[in-house]
C-alpha cells in the first residue's frame, strides 16, 4: 500500500479533492422579475418554486462524503458522523433539532461505522440496468471520446456485482478515505473485530428512514444537446488541462527536495505541506527550509506492526525508510502540531488531513524518511530497469523480497504470496539503490496457517539455493515487474534478484542467534514508545509478532544450512 514516503508515485496522481466538504447548498429561489421604475427595488427572496418540493429528509447522496472521515483503523467516529449529519440537516424542520450523537450512541459505537456501510451498500443495491433502448449522448473530456450509446443493456448478476465493488474503490479515492480504495473492507473488518454488529439493523434502518430520503431514481433524464454537450467537453478538456498542469508542478517541486533525518527536525523551518494519499491511510509530506523534506504519518492500529517491520530491517541490513514515533505524551509532538497547523498548504482542500495531525486527534504520528526518488511502476521504473544498472536495482529489490519473507508482509513482491503485489511500496533512488517503505509484520496465530506459510517458506528458500528461475515464486516476480512496469526480466535478471535474496538469507543465517536475542530488545523499546497508548496500536500482539518473526528466521536459517 503506497505511502507518501515515496514521493515521485504520490505527488503525481495529484490529489486534489480534499476531505470535510460542506453540505450541499440548497437551491436558490426564484430571481427577481424586472419592477416598473415607480417600485422600489428590493431583493429577489430566497426560497423555492410552488413546483419544487423542499427536502424533508436528508438526500443521501450527499452523505457519500462521510467516507472522508474515516479513520485510519477503518472505523467512524460516532462524533465526526453526528457533526455531519448535522449540517446536512440544517435547514430540515424535521431533523435540524435532531440529537444524531445520542440517537447513534444508543446503538453502539458501531452504530455509525455500519450506517456509512450500509448507505453504500443501498447504493450497490441500485446499479442495475432500469431497462433498454434507451439512446444516450455521453459527454467527453473535450478530447472528442464522447458517444452514443443506443441502448443500455441488460446485465448479469457478475457484471452488477462487479460494478458495485469498482464504486466502493472509486468512492474511496474520490473521497479520499483513510483506507483509500480499500475503505469499505477496513471498515467490514473493523466490524468484523469489533462483536457481531448484526443486531443493529433494525434499529439502524429505522433511524436511516427517519433521516435520509428514500433510496431510488429520482427526477427525469433531460437530454443534453449537441451544443451544450460540447460546450461542457470543452469546459471539462480546459479543466483537466489545469489540473495537470498543478500536479505536474507540484511533482516537479517535491523531486527537488532532499530527505532529513527524523531523528532531529527543526520544526520553526517548515515551509509548506501536502497531504498524499495511499492505502494506508496516507501521509503528510513536509518541506523543511529550502532543500530537504521529511514524512508525517498519523499512526493508527498498525502502529506497533510497522515499528516492528523496521526494527527487523535493521538487524537484517536492508534499507527501509526510518521511522521515530511521537506521541502527545512528547513536547515536541505539540512544537510540531503549531508548525503544521501555520504552514502554508500546498492544496487548500488539504486543511482537514493537516487538522487530524495537528488537531491531536491521533495519539502517535511516524516520522518517516523523506525518500525521492521513483516507485516501481510506470514508465520512470521501466526506464530504470532498462538501464545500465538494472543489475544493481534487481538484487536490491531481492533484498527486500527476503525482508518481506520474515515479515510476511504481503503487500509489496508477490513472491511467496498468491496476490498481484503492491510494487509502488518499492522506491528507487538516485546511485540506484532499492528503498522499502510500508512495510509491516502480519503474524499468523492459526496453527495451519502457519504451517503452510513456513512451507511455502522452506520452498522459497530451495529455490533461491538452486537458483531455480524457473520456479512459481520467480514466476509471479516476472508478472509483477511486466504488469507494473512493462518489462520482461531476463533469466539472467532474475538470477540477480534471486542473488539479492540468497544475501539476506545468508545473513540471517549466519547471525539467526544474534537476531533472535535483539528481539526483546526491540519488545522492550516499542513498549517504552506505545506503553503509555489509550488506543489500540496493536501492542497487545507485540509479543506474538516478534515471535512470529523469531520463528521466520529459524525457518530460514535451518533451510539454508
Amino acid at each position: 500500500m503506497a505511502e507518501s514516503v515515496g514521493v515521485a508515485m504520490e505527488v503525481g496522481t495529484g490529489k486534489g479533492k480534499g476531505k470535510g466538504k460542506p453540505p450541499m447548498a440548497q437551491p436558490p429561489g426564484p430571481s427577481g422579475q424586472a419592477k416598473s421604475k415607480a417600485k422600489a427595488k428590493s431583493k429577489a427572496q430566497g426560497g423555492f418554486l410552488p413546483n419544487m418540493r423542499k427536502p424533508a429528509k436528508i438526500q443521501w447522496y450527499s452523505a457519500f462524503d462521510m467516507i472522508s472521515l474515516q479513520a485510519e483503523d477503518g472505523h467512524f467516529e460516532t462524533v465526526a458522523i453526528a457533526d455531519r449529519l448535522q449540517q446536512l440537516a440544517s435547514g430540515i424542520p424535521d431533523l435540524c433539532d435532531t440529537d444524531f450523537k445520542a440517537e447513534l450512541l444508543k446503538l453502539g459505537d458501531e452504530a455509525a461505522t455500519m450506517m456509512v456501510v450500509k448507505l453504500i451498500d443501498k447504493l450497490c443495491d441500485m446499479v442495475k440496468t432500469t431497462g433498454s433502448g434507451i439512446e444516450l449522448q455521453t459527454i467527453g473530456d473535450g478530447r472528442g471520446n464522447s458517444q452514443k450509446v443506443k441502448e443500455m443493456p441488460k446485465t448479469t448478476d457478475e457484471e452488477r456485482l462487479e460494478r458495485a465493488e469498482s464504486m466502493k474503490h472509486t468512492f474511496g479515492e474520490k473521497f479520499q478515505a483513510a483506507c483509500g480504495q480499500e475503505w469499505y473492507a477496513c471498515a467490514q473488518r473493523w466490524l468484523s473485530a469489533h462483536g457481531d454488529s448484526a443486531g443493529l439493523n433494525e434499529g439502524l434502518d429505522a433511524l436511516m428512514d427517519a433521516w435520509f430520503e428514500a433510496f431510488g431514481v429520482r427526477g427525469v433524464v433531460r437530454g443534453v444537446s449537441e451544443e451544450e454537450r460540447k460546450r461542457k467537453e470543452e469546459e471539462q478538456r480546459v479543466k483537466n488541462d489545469r489540473l495537470r498542469e498543478e500536479e505536474a508542478r507540484r511533482a516537479a517541486h517535491w523531486k527537488t527536495l532532499a530527505s532529513r533525518s527524523v531523528e532531529d527536525v527543526p520544526w520553526d523551518l517548515v515551509k509548506t505541506v501536502m497531504w498524499c494519499s495511499g492505502g494506508m491511510g496516507g501521509a503528510l509530506l513536509v518541506q523543511i527550509g529550502d532543500s530537504e523534506a521529511v514524512v508525517v504519518k498519523p499512526q493508527g492500529m498498525s502502529a506497533v506492526a510497522e515499528a516492528i517491520a523496521v526494527e527487523v530491517a535493521s538487524l537484517v541490513g536492508v534499507h527501509v525508510a526510518k521511522n521515530r514515533v511521537l506521541s502527545l505524551a512528547h513536547d515536541e509532538f505539540f512544537t510540531m502540531s503549531a508548525a503544521l497547523h501555520a504552514a502554508p498548504k500546498m492544496v487548500d482542500e488539504h486543511q482537514h488531513q493537516v487538522e487530524l495531525i495537528s488537531s491531536g486527534s491521533k495519539e502517535f504520528v511516524a516520522l518517516l524518511e523523506y525518500v525521492p526518488g521513483v516507485v516501481l511502476q510506470g514508465s520512470e521504473a521501466q526506464v530504470a530497469l532498462r538501464g545500465d544498472d538494472v543489475g544493481t536495482i534487481l538484487e536490491g529489490l531481492g533484498k527486500i523480497i527476503a525482508l518481506d519473507c520474515l515479515l510476511n508482509n504481503v503487500d509489496r513482491v508477490p513472491a511467496i504470496w498468491h496476490n498481484d503485489g503492491n510494487l509502488s511500496n518499492v522506491m528507487i533512488v538516485a546511485g540506484f539503490n532499492v528503498v522499502g517503505i510500508d512495510q509491516q509484520v502480519n503474524a499468523i496465530s492459526d496453527v495451519g496457517g502457519r504451517d503452510r506459510y513456513f512451507a511455502a517458506l522452506r520452498e522459497f528458500c530451495g529455490d533461491v539455493q538452486q537458483g531455480r528461475i524457473t520456479a512459481p515464486s520467480v514466476a509471479r516476480i516476472r508478472t509483477a515487474i511486466m504488469e507494473n512496469c512493462g518489462v520482461e526480466l531476463t533469466d539472467c535478471q532474475c538470477e540477480r534478484i534471486l542473488i539479492g535474496v540468497r544475501q539476506t538469507f545468508a545473513l540471517v543465517a549466519n547471525d539467526s542467534v544474534a537476531i533472535a536475542a535483539a528481539l526483546p530488545a526491540v519488545d522492550a523499546k516499542l513498549t517504552r514508545t506505545f506503553g503509555h497508548a489509550s488506543v489500540d496500536v496493536g501492542l497487545s500482539r507485540l509479543e506474538h509478532m516478534l515471535e512470529f518473526v523469531g520463528a521466520c528466521v529459524e525457518v530460514v536459517a535451518q533451510t539454508m544450512s
